[in-house]
């Protein structure tokens, strides 16, 4: 014997209403889900629908664990208690006999291959049907069983035995997730997926075919609110009062079977031995009403209507009605006397009488406005909900008795005040008490009003702390409050939760209080590398070596910056780094690395950034700068590579040529002339005058601020604030600088130093004044930069960490270099 809980509790239930009313007889109240099935095909699903005893399982389902494409289909056995239901898909159905439906197709395979997977549960097996028939006679069955479990996509490549003796018109092909042709072993659980279904031995495959289920449809399923349903029925449009009419249809067989199925409503489930649920009900005379509209498939055909009474679970008597075609609603009225006071009714409508005949396939019956002329008035019963939120819907619910087919709500205080919808919904915008009251009407009249009260609290203003972790994996604590109880995106359900992360993540929590919720989010910030900006590149002002700078506050979590020469084009090769404790710029002493070797005399060079921060991490380059290389002829002075920055960024405002018409007597350079930052040449009309004795360069004026930021060192900060870029020198000396020239005028001791190192020059004021005095450690970096003030100078060592680093004296008319050890 079939049970199901959930339907006995449904049927129980009506016990809960008023006597002597019809349930839903106006067929107003419907529950609406939705399932999907692959085009072209039926499923279990559609079928389970109509299923009278209740269990109505989508077990057709669509998978995206797919061999090929999106998806791929999904049947697995399903089972509530004794009933069990298979899952299959079918383009017709195989019958005993000559299969229905199918698709067309006239091309001759020798076989079918498809691509499974498979949980074969003890002697269950699954199975896959390909028919074929030409004008009306099958020429081809096939039939695979599956009795193995495949945990992995299996190729099943099967050839026709025996094969088709001619070309077919129609075929179908089916597959269930058990043996449907046995009546027994069904396994709940059993499974059977399936994917690119195609047939061999043709040129095209058939156009209904979908064999790759990439494409389905969804479908709606109703269930009316009161009664159990059977067969085919639909929701319909075609009413006689209110808004929806019950349709039931008699069909062809489902998969597999051969019983034509009548549509059938009723308000109880027949099991083997008796009918559970039906209506309370008392009366011993009373009368029966209902609207109809019938369309029989066959002129023999006639729907039927039953009323079943019984008491104390024995029948007493009925009430039995056929209903003949009628092409437009018609009243029907059904006085009886049980003879006693019954205590329970069960009525039974049908679209078909018995036995049914094949004729009757699409015999057609709408009923509607179905009630006890003993009820008449309706009940106003209505659902809300015990509390509600300020400023959240309010949904309302209509569960009247006796056909209610207008309604009436007054709601003070909320938005809308009033409706005359059958389930509104208001909000409220104050907390409190509140009153709702209802009142409904059908074509004999008004019901009593009826009134409930909701209570509306305030929505919790939920906040949640944030913080930040420098290198992630550390625990941190996130505080939510704000609310009486918590639920975080995480599962944990406390106020305080601990995260330990690796990169910036968001946290959501929920609070709740007396019944309200507001959500609010923390965030747990690990700082990314960021990728840092050059504030130039310069030549020097001896025009030795290539200067990079930045600017390192920026950078709250530098540990080092590491400098990149472009060596081939859009390739970088690392020349240095520099200590956030040092300096923050770069002289470009890397003669070894790349073409060219870095020398500003020959070429133009571009540099990168890198930042490495305090964890170890290494950011993003930075974007490029390019250095300004000029030459000239004669008086004319050109640059060919402009100072540009990545991304064709042009940010120089002027170029100025300057000019020193002698830099062995005054090393002071002027403005000869300025042009625009999209320009590349300058002229020198006074280029004659001292074309033997001058050096000219050009100035790279740059449209923003950006003062490279320097740790000072002994009191020393000399390098802040520059934002023009110089070039390389240009002159027509045979020889332009003079490598170290000055090293027989400088003396430098003690060397090894253990603290404290001083120069001695033997040059006057006007040459000593002008050179410059840089120590810069292997890797490039600038630990020391200042003037020679003095023919003696003396520099703390003290801030240096032991190792060998490289000192340079220089000017406009040589340097000298010095190795310097650090004790």
């Amino acid at each position: 014997m079939i049970k199901h809980f959930t339907f006995i509790l449904c049927f129980l239930s009506i016990t809960f209403l008023s006597a002597q009313s019809v349930p839903n007889g106006g067929f107003e109240s419907w529950q609406v889900g939705t399932y999907e099935e692959p085009v072209d095909y039926k499923t279990s699903n559609s079928e389970n629908k109509n299923n009278g005893s209740g269990f109505n399982p989508i077990n057709t389902v669509k998978t995206t664990d797919a061999y090929s494409g999106q998806y791929a289909i999904k049947l697995t056995t399903a089972g509530s208690g004794t009933d069990t239901s298979i899952a299959f898909f079918a383009d017709g159905n195989p019958n005993s006999g000559v299969f229905d439906g199918g698709i067309p197709y006239t091309q001759t395979p020798t076989g079918i291959r498809f691509h499974y997977k498979s949980n074969i549960i003890g002697t269950d097996s699954a199975i896959f049907l390909v028919f074929f028939k030409k004008n009306g006679v099958n020429i081809g069955n096939y039939i695979y069983k599956f009795s193995a479990t495949k945990t992995v996509y299996t190729l099943f490549n099967a050839t026709f035995s025996p094969a088709l003796p001619t070309a077919p018109d129609t075929m179908m092909i089916a597959c269930a997730s058990s043996n449907a042709f046995s009546n027994s072993g069904f396994m709940v659980g059993n499974m059977m997926q399936i994917d690119s279904v195609a047939l061999t031995g043709v040129t095209s495959q058939p156009g209904l075919l979908n064999g790759n289920f990439e494409n389905w449809v969804t479908s709606s399923d109703y269930k009316l609110s009161g009664w159990t349903l059977d067969g085919d029925y639909q929701r319909s449009n075609d009413f006689y009062s209110g808004s929806y009419a019950l349709e039931l249809q008699t069909v062809e067989p489902a998969f597999g079977n051969n019983q034509i199925r009548v549509g059938r409503a009723m308000t109880g489930m027949p099991t083997q031995s008796s009918t559970l649920g039906g209506t309370p009900f008392s009366n011993q005379v009373d009368t029966l009403v209902f609207f109809y509209k019938y369309l029989p498939a066959d002129p023999v055909d006639s729907a039927r209507f039953f009323a079943n009474f019984k008491k104390n679970g024995v029948f007493i008597g009925n009430a039995f009605k056929l209903l003949p075609i009628s092409a437009s609603y018609q009243q029907v009225i059904i006085p009886f006397n049980t003879g006693q006071a019954p205590d329970t009714v069960l009525f039974t409508f049908e679209s078909s009488k018995w036995p049914v005949q094949e004729s009757y396939i699409g015999s057609d019956l709408k009923i509607d406005n179905f009630y006890l002329k003993s009820q008449k008035l309706p009940i106003a019963k209505f659902n809300a909900p015990p509390y509600g939120c300020k400023g959240q819907p309010v949904n309302l619910t209509d569960a009247s008795y006796n056909m209610a087919n207008a309604w009436g709500w007054i709601t003070p205080g909320g938005t809308p005040g009033s409706s005359t919808a059958q389930n509104p919904v208001v909000i409220y915008s104050t907390t409190g008490t509140k009153t709702i009251t209802m009142i409904c009407s059908n074509q004999f009249g008004s019901s009593s009003t009826v009134s409930k009260t909701i209570t509306i609290n305030s929505i919790p203003q939920v906040s949640s702390t944030s913080t930040v972790t420098p290198c992630g994996g550390s625990n941190e604590v996130l505080t939510a409050s704000g609310a009486n109880s918590y639920t975080w995106n995480t599962g944990a359900n406390t106020p305080t939760i601990s995260a330990s992360v690796s990169v910036t993540t968001i946290f959501t929590v929920v609070g709740a209080s007396n019944g309200c919720t507001n959500s609010a989010t923390g965030i747990v910030v690990v700082p990314g590398v960021p990728r840092p900006d050059i504030c130039m590149v310069t030549v020097d002002s001896a025009n030795v070596y290539n200067n990079i700078y930045w600017n390192k506050t920026d950078y709250p979590m530098l540990d080092s910056m590491i400098i990149f020469r472009e060596v081939i084009a859009n390739t970088y090769k690392r020349i240095g780094a520099v200590s956030k404790n040092a300096l923050s710029f770069f002289v470009d002493t890397a003669r070894s690395v790349g073409p060219a070797n870095g020398d500003p005399n020959i070429s133009t060079y571009r540099y990168k950034l890198q930042i490495r921060d305090t964890c170890g991490s290494y950011g993003q380059k930075s974007l490029w700068h390019n250095t300004v290389y000029f030459t000239h002829s004669g008086g004319t002075f050109f640059w060919t590579n402009n100072y540009m920055v990545e991304g064709g960024i042009n940010p120089v405002q002027t170029y100025s040529l300057m000019v020193c018409m002698n830099p062995n007597s005054s090393p002071v350079y002027s403005v000869v002339g300025t042009t625009t930052g999209n320009q590349s040449t300058l002229n020198d009309p006074f280029y004659t005058i001292y074309q033997a004795t001058a050096d000219w360069r050009v100035e790279a004026n740059l449209g923003y601020s950006c003062a490279a930021t320097l740790k000072p060192i002994a009191g020393n900060n000399i390098l802040g604030g520059a934002v023009k870029s110089r070039s390389n020198i240009q002159n027509n000396r045979a020889i332009g600088f003079k490598e170290n020239t000055l090293a027989s005028s400088v003396k430098l001791y003690p060397n090894p130093a253990n603290s404290i190192i001083t120069l001695e020059l033997n040059l006057n004021p006007e040459e000593y004044k002008s050179l410059d005095v840089t120590i810069t450690n292997v890797l490039g970096a600038v630990m020391y930069a200042g003037k020679m003030e003095s023919a003696t100078k003396t520099i703390d060592l003290n801030g240096f960490a032991k190792g060998i680093y490289l000192l340079n004296v220089h000017g406009l008319n040589g340097k000298a270099t010095f190795k310097v050890v650090k004790n």
